[in-house]
């Protein structure tokens, strides 16, 4: 098992289907396997539905094991809310930002951490941009044996060459100074795309590992989806990315949540 205990993973997740909470119970089985680290998962729904599925995923359980629920009767999900809420907990020097339903091999999430470690970035993708979608009957064979090496960029579907989202390390105090998640992105869409953009303009150095992350397919609902509110974050995004970094920092400093 890989020592990891500087580690926190973040996860954010709303059972909108079955094949959500199969997933989360992979993903973490998954770190927990190969990983003595710390995992915190956040919750957004009418109702707490997690303490549930936990009781059925090997390894859950004890101090490095959080779960934060956070009533929400809205139809979609505030994302970076979530991951802000969680960071709140954090404490660690390195803060991972994992999507529920993803994965990259121990080695590439070691060489991610080390990077950080080693201060050669502030930012570091898991993975080298490549996301590839794991369909059903590897998905089982993956539940068989929580081995990454099962999957090839043959076997499974390419969708992305250079995801800007789905595993990023970044070293706590960088992350409280970029700003933390930008709460004023909602739902889903272009909240990868700004934050990774916002740490660049503010000087921070950001790498990517080599190798693919594998997304352990799943039905797709409103909150996989664009909507109203993917052009509202794309006009967010943009007006980032117009603002010079001296105007960013002054921004960042009216940021409620920035708080830790």
């Amino acid at each position: 098992m890989i020592d990891f205990k500087d580690v926190t993973f973040g996860i954010n997740i709303r059972f909108t289907t079955e094949d959500r909470k199969r997933n989360i119970k992979l993903v973490l089985e998954y770190i927990l396997k190969y990983f003595d680290t710390n995992i915190i998962v956040a919750e957004e729904d009418k109702e707490s539905h997690f303490p549930e599925v936990s009781e059925t995923i090997n390894g859950w359980g004890g101090d490095n094991c959080d779960y934060i629920f956070m009533e929400s009767d809205k139809e979609y999900m505030n994302k970076t809310k979530a991951f802000n809420q969680i960071f709140y907990r954090v404490k660690t020097p390195i803060y991972v930002l994992q999507d529920a339903d993803v994965i990259c091999s121990p080695e590439m999430y070691l060489e991610a951490a080390n990077r950080i470690r080693k201060r050669r970035c502030d930012f570091c993708y898991s993975f080298d941009g490549r996301c590839h979608d794991v369909g059903e009957e590897l998905v089982a064979e993956f539940a068989e044996s929580l081995d990454y090496g099962l999957f090839t960029n043959e076997n499974t579907h390419r969708f992305s060459t250079q995801s800007p989202g789905g595993s990023i390390f970044i070293d706590s105090q960088v992350y409280t100074v970029g700003g933390m998640d930008n709460e004023n992105m909602k739902a889903w869409g272009y909240d990868d795309d700004e934050r990774v953009s916002r740490f660049r303009k503010l000087g921070f150095k950001v790498d990517r590992v080599e190798g693919t992350l594998y997304h352990l397919t799943h039905e797709r609902t409103v909150n996989s989806k664009e909507s109203h509110y993917t052009q509202q974050n794309m006009i967010e995004c943009m007006r980032i990315n117009r603002l010079t970094t001296g105007e960013l920092i002054k921004e960042i400093k009216t940021w409620s949540w920035v708080k830790k």
